[in-house]
């Protein structure tokens, strides 16, 4: 086995130094990341919403979330957040 010294582990030190003071005297960049959706997104998005909402409505005034089988479920995934934490 060959060991050279400390002088290669300077070296790469120092280049670390260089490279973080380089990067402390570059000018901030104020870049922010952007998003466009298009018109015919956004109406897709709240004509699926709308339907889901008046579905959503129409089980609570049917009484379909007041089932044994849907409180079972519901219990059985807060136990699962519970077991999982």
């Amino acid at each position: 086995m060959k060991v050279n010294g400390i002088s290669n582990n300077t070296n790469i030190f120092l280049s670390e130094q260089v490279k973080a003071k380089k990067t402390a005297d570059a000018p901030a960049l104020d870049v922010k990341d952007k998003i466009e959706i298009s018109k015919a997104a956004k109406e897709k998005f709240e004509e699926v919403s709308k339907s889901k909402i008046e579905r959503i409505k129409t089980n609570i005034a049917n009484k379909v979330y007041d089932s044994d089988e849907v409180i079972n479920k519901v219990a059985e995934k807060i136990l699962q957040e519970f077991k999982e934490k």
